[in-house]
């Protein structure tokens, strides 16, 4: 947002809370969670936020947020903020900042800033307490980097019957400028635009919440200067290599999930399709979840896997009549795998209620990726990085079962 919006919006917010007509509200929330792989030569890319490595650390799932709302009968002003460490810094930054305003009982307007609506977790991901996992699924939850936009919404919401609601969600504009750790302490810049939504959520106050989800938006992120050498110099040979670029990219997510309980137990299940034409793959992820109230104690198991694309890796159809244009080819092949996001997790977990809005919340992730892509590592001469997807592996380690161990506080109040 800009400068002049922000100036605006605390002017706004000034006003409404100088009035008698308005009622505020404040809640704050966070994580104290330490984390770490059990291997060297791994670690976890989280797009946002540190990457977990074999030391253990209080990041990335470390944060302190906090939301303030100021609100009456037809308006609805929402502010919320995190702070967290990424990289050796401690930063902050609003994730919401809108106005609701309700024309009537089944008709709603939102404008500013919100976290996006993709999946049953995204406009709630860092309020981690009212979630049963310790962290949501990186296969599901890590491969979009829009965490949340600038726009508008437009909601619809009625009855269905006595016993099931629906409410429709139209986001006709938006757009989204973050910068992404795209692997260690690099980062860089992505801006997400013309971002076009709709989402259908049908809830039963007792047991079941389905949604799904489908987005167009257009996607760009700086070219490395390695990637157009390996462009420019297969262009001279008369090849279209237009798809192996991130700049202004095509990009459709669709999604689909069930949060359903039953007595004491709870499922949880999402899947996504993500479509770019772009450098990244094209990619299935899903994931399900089970677990089990227990008076005070939720334990519960989860499998989740995301693969890409085979044709995404396949260059084979390049001209490439000589040496340089073959060698060109192979720099191409190892630029790709570095975007293999292809993965499965098996997940332990346990939750413990100490009391309404704390709870210890542990998990241990078997994460697993080879033969789980559409190309071999045998076949990647890359040096350096091997892969830089969710899980990322040096050159010349072994690719195996890694273990990631995640435990500590989540709190609500």
């Amino acid at each position: 947002m800009k400068k002049s919006s922000f100036l605006y919006i605390l002017i706004f917010i000034s006003t409404l809370a100088c009035s008698s007509d308005y009622e505020t509200s404040f809640n704050y929330f966070g994580n104290v969670m330490a984390s770490k792989l059990n291997k060297n030569g791994f670690t976890s890319n989280n797009y946002n936020y540190d990457n977990v490595d074999n030391d253990t650390s209080f990041s990335p799932y470390s944060k302190l947020g906090g939301q303030v709302s100021i609100y009456n009968d037809k308006y609805k002003f929402t502010s919320q903020a995190i702070t967290y460490r990424n990289h050796h810094e401690y930063k902050a930054k609003f994730t919401w900042l809108n106005v609701n305003y309700d024309f009537n009982e089944n008709l709603a307007l939102r404008v500013g800033r919100m976290q996006s609506n993709l999946l049953f977790n995204s406009d709630s991901l860092h309020i981690d307490y009212i979630h049963t996992m310790t962290h949501s699924p990186n296969e599901v939850y890590r491969i979009i980097a829009l965490e949340h936009y600038d726009g508008v919404e437009l909601t619809y919401k009625d009855f269905i019957n006595d016993d099931y609601n629906y409410a429709v969600t139209l986001v006709p504009y938006g757009k989204a400028k973050q910068n992404i750790n795209t692997t260690f302490d690099i980062e860089e810049n992505i801006e997400l635009k013309n971002i076009n939504s709709i989402r259908l959520n049908i809830t039963n106050d007792d047991n079941i919440e389905i949604h799904t989800s489908y987005t167009k938006l257009k996607s760009s992120l700086e070219d490395s200067s390695a990637l157009k050498t390996v462009t420019n110099g297969l262009k001279s040979y008369g090849n279209n290599v237009d798809e192996y670029s991130y700049e202004d990219k095509d990009t459709t997510i669709f999604t689909l999930g069930l949060n359903y309980s039953y007595e004491n137990y709870i499922l949880n299940t999402e899947i996504s399709r993500y479509e770019t034409k772009s450098m990244n793959p094209d990619t299935t992820a899903y994931y399900v979840m089970l677990g089990y109230n227990w008076d005070k104690f939720t334990p519960y198991i989860a499998y989740a896997k995301s693969k890409n694309d085979k044709e995404h890796f396949d260059t084979s159809g390049l001209n490439t009549p000589d040496a340089t244009s073959a060698s060109l080819q192979r720099g191409l092949d190892d630029m790709l795998y570095l975007t293999n996001y292809s993965q499965r997790t098996q997940s332990l977990g346990l939750r413990y209620n100490i009391k309404p809005g704390l709870a210890i919340k542990t998990q241990i992730d078997r994460i697993t990726t080879t033969n789980y892509g559409s190309i071999s590592d045998s076949t990647v001469s890359s040096s350096g990085y091997e892969r830089r997807g969710i899980l990322g592996r040096f050159a010349g380690t072994d690719n195996e079962a890694v273990y990631l161990y995640t435990i500590g506080l989540s709190f609500a109040f």
